[in-house]
């Protein structure tokens, strides 16, 4: 008998009594609990059918694609996008239209507005934009120091020559043949002459050492020493020259035509030996001293 209830016997005994069984009656009952009642679903919340799982999702939940329209669920989409980055593949295509073979049909292409909205980690958010910077622009390292630094790809495709994107390194080399481009003195840092055959720059180092070459068959000439009548002595060319102005003597293998030529040619102007001569007056004969 519960012990919070207290019987008057000065009052109805009989009314007391009934009180007491009806409390008695009520801790012998089941105690029941009522479901929570489920949220009503609204029958007309706005769906989509995903395009790969072709299950139905809130429209809050769909993954559109630029270019297409096609739509995705957003795990659907991310895993799909998951497995280009993996592969290191860009740009990334709709799955739909990449499968499809409508040749005329709009391709559809994932932008960056998705990979901002689909929760992707950090290193992979990081390797999209590695993967996006390369589509529209090539990396550039220098062989002699290793900087490296990204140029666009439009001034990749049209440079002839590289320099270093350092500015504690002056290397600069060639893009077609990759040779190092050693500047002359008198050339501009922006038009540095340079030739994958060397010979652009070997014509500058005749040209600063002071050689010469034959005017007609182009044969170089270093002269250390002797006179400046030089010969070439080969029969497609049979030419003497003047190693002082360059110029053509004559071309003839008959000695006294060039006897007569070099005498001609050879004057205060263009010396025999690199210094003034002058003919005798009595017996005719060049001179030098």
């Amino acid at each position: 008998m519960d012990l919070h209830h207290v019987i008057d016997f000065d009052g109805d005994v009989g009314q007391q009594l009934q009180v007491l069984n009806e409390d008695e009656a009520r801790r012998a009952s089941p105690v029941q609990i009522l479901p929570e009642e489920e949220p009503e679903v609204l029958a007309d919340t706005p769906k989509f059918s995903c395009n790969v799982c072709l299950d139905e999702h809130p429209l809050e939940d769909v993954a559109v694609v630029e270019g297409c329209g096609h739509e995705f669920c957003r795990d659907c989409m991310k895993d799909f996008i998951e497995s280009k980055l993996s592969d290191g593949q860009y740009p990334v295509m709709c799955p739909i239209c990449q499968a499809s073979r409508d040749i005329g049909a709009p391709r559809g292409y994932v932008g960056r507005y998705l990979i901002d909205q689909l929760g992707f980690t950090q290193e992979q958010y990081n390797k999209w934009i590695e993967l996006e910077l390369n589509q529209h622009s090539m990396t550039l390292e220098c062989r002699r120091c290793g900087t490296s630094s990204l140029v666009s790809r439009e001034d990749y495709i049209t440079a002839e020559i590289f320099h270093c994107p350092s500015s504690e390194c002056d290397h600069v080399w060639c893009k077609r043949c990759g040779k190092t481009i050693e500047a002359a003195e008198d050339d501009a840092d922006d038009d540095v002459s340079h030739s994958c055959d060397g010979s652009t720059e070997f014509a500058r180092l005749m040209s600063h050492s002071g050689w010469k070459a034959c005017p007609g068959c182009e044969t170089p000439i270093e002269k250390t020493e002797g006179c400046n009548h030089i010969t070439i002595l080969s029969s497609s060319c049979n030419r003497h020259f003047c190693y002082k102005c360059g110029e053509t003597i004559i071309r003839s293998t008959d000695n006294t035509e060039i006897s007569a030529a070099w005498r001609a040619h050879f004057s205060a102007d263009c010396p025999l030996y690199g210094m003034p001569v002058f003919f005798g007056h009595d017996s005719g004969f060049l001179m030098s001293f």
